[in-house]
């Protein structure tokens, strides 16, 4: 993130890190993935002025996003010690937007949004009849640059810079249907009023193997959250209640 330099480092620095510590040791498995979403975004955003809150609805489809993304980028990374069948997986995607949007009361808003979100998950794996699950625990960071410029006879602008961590736990369930198709189902609970009031992620999909070192990604995903800080009326204040969704399409690389 160009407003963030030093957390990207930070976060490709720790699935290096995770990649080089265990790469001699011949028990390991590892996947990284370059994957794209046809993201949607929708909800609204709460940002507190002095005596006032301005809510803004957030309704931004793939084709805004494509046509106004500055900068992005998408990747997982994942290592499973097959003796132990303990694993870590890393997933950060983020997009820089500058769109011109209308707003829900008609006015014209010039909008930049850069979101990332990071996941940090540790998975212990268990072997079922045909099919295999995981139950993972970690963190997901919500990190938002918000400028909007309302271009109405007040000309109001607004910017919020705001980034938290959840605490999170879910599955993922594996259901191999032959040699080259793999059904994927996950889903986590979290927030629990630490940082969130409450945020969720589901995803469907395949992973359909095209060679013994590379597979397709397919898959649908939606993540919820539900962030408030400060108090309501007062400047400082800021809420964010939105659906990130949309197809996913990704190239795994298996070593």
């Amino acid at each position: 993130m160009t407003a963030h330099p030093r957390r990207i480092a930070a976060v490709l620095a720790t699935a290096a890190t995770l990649l080089t510590t265990h790469a001699s040791a011949s028990d390991w498995s590892y996947q990284a993935e370059i994957y794209l979403q046809g993201t949607n975004i929708k909800g609204d955003t709460t940002i507190g002025l002095p005596f006032n809150n301005r809510t803004t609805e957030v309704d931004l489809d793939s084709g805004d996003i494509f046509s106004n993304l500055d900068m992005g980028g998408m990747f997982r990374f994942e290592a499973l010690n097959n003796s132990t069948n303990w694993g870590v997986m890393v997933d950060y995607a983020f997009m820089d937007l500058g769109p011109d949007a209308s707003g829900p009361l008609g006015e014209d808003i010039d909008a930049s949004i850069r979101q990332g979100v990071l996941e940090a998950l540790a998975f212990k794996r268990f072997q079922l009849e045909g099919s295999s699950i995981d139950y993972f625990g970690g963190i997901r960071w919500w990190d938002n640059d918000i400028d909007l410029k309302f271009n109405g006879p007040a000309n109001t602008k607004i910017s919020v810079e705001e980034d938290w961590v959840d605490a999170v736990v879910g599955a993922r369930w594996l259901k191999p249907l032959n040699e080259r198709w793999t059904l994927m189902a996950k889903g986590d609970v979290g927030g629990f009023g630490l940082s969130s009031n409450f945020t969720s992620n589901l995803a469907v999909g395949a992973h359909y193997k095209m060679t013994d070192s590379l597979s397709l990604d397919l898959q649908y995903k939606a993540v919820y959250v539900d962030y408030e800080t400060g108090s309501q009326g007062e400047s400082g204040y800021f809420a964010y209640d939105t659906w990130t969704h949309g197809p996913i399409i990704g190239l795994i690389y298996n070593f």
